[in-house]
């Protein structure tokens, strides 16, 4: 840092610059300073005659005359700055560059701040309205009380023809008493006869049973949907 601050002794100067010429340079006692890799940079900052107003402070900086993208700033710069004394800004030299090598000339810019005072009424952006949809058709409306009213109905048919298969095999049971006729006439027992009858009158009682649930089912949902 030794090379960096000889060549700042003797290339070093500060300057400021006003945006707008009606209001006076507010920028005094600039001076600067550096501690270890950084460029400390102090000034003063004027009073605006708005006391509403504040300062935007920015920095501008050049090497022989190339100006330089610094982003290792930090401080007293950027918007919004109060005045007063003692302000300062520090740059993290060997963030933005690897040396310093030549006329390095900082500026300081300022430019005024006032927030705007006046209230603008919000704008109302105009939206189309947004299209109603028709109403649900009577499928749409009942349609899962319709599907396991199917389900009941179909249900019951096959119970049904479980139940009539069923009185017929123990029909056949019945008045056929003869054992060794009946197992030439059917190929089984009357007792495996006698089974198989009970068995389908079983599976018959359940399968109504159940489409029978599913049929409650399906009317209470049309009942529901039928008063809303």
């Amino acid at each position: 840092m030794k090379k960096l601050l000889i060549l700042l002794t003797f290339a070093f100067w500060i300057t400021t610059a006003t945006a707008q010429k009606q209001y006076q340079n507010p920028i005094s006692n600039n001076q600067f300073e550096v501690v270890d890799d950084k460029i400390v940079i102090l000034y003063d900052l004027a009073k605006p005659k708005n006391k509403k107003n504040y300062y935007n402070i920015q920095l501008e900086i050049s090497l022989d005359g190339d100006l330089l993208n610094v982003e290792s700033i930090t401080g007293d710069v950027g918007e919004k700055i109060r005045a007063g004394k003692g302000k300062k800004i520090v740059w993290d030299v060997l963030k933005d560059v690897s040396s310093l090598d030549g006329d390095l000339q900082i500026d300081i810019l300022v430019d005024t701040y006032a927030p705007v005072q006046n209230k603008i009424a919000p704008v109302v952006k105009w939206q189309p309205p947004k299209p109603t949809s028709p109403p649900p058709s009577f499928w749409q409306k009942h349609k899962t009380g319709i599907i396991l009213g199917i389900i009941g109905i179909i249900g019951l048919t096959i119970g049904s023809t479980q139940y009539n298969s069923a009185k017929s095999d123990y029909d056949i049971y019945k008045n056929n008493t003869n054992e060794l006729a009946f197992q030439t006439a059917y190929g089984l027992s009357r007792s495996e006869a006698f089974d198989n009858a009970n068995g389908k009158r079983r599976r018959a009682a359940i399968t109504n049973w159940g489409s029978a649930f599913t049929l409650g089912i399906s009317t209470a949902l049309f009942l529901k949907k039928r008063k809303k």
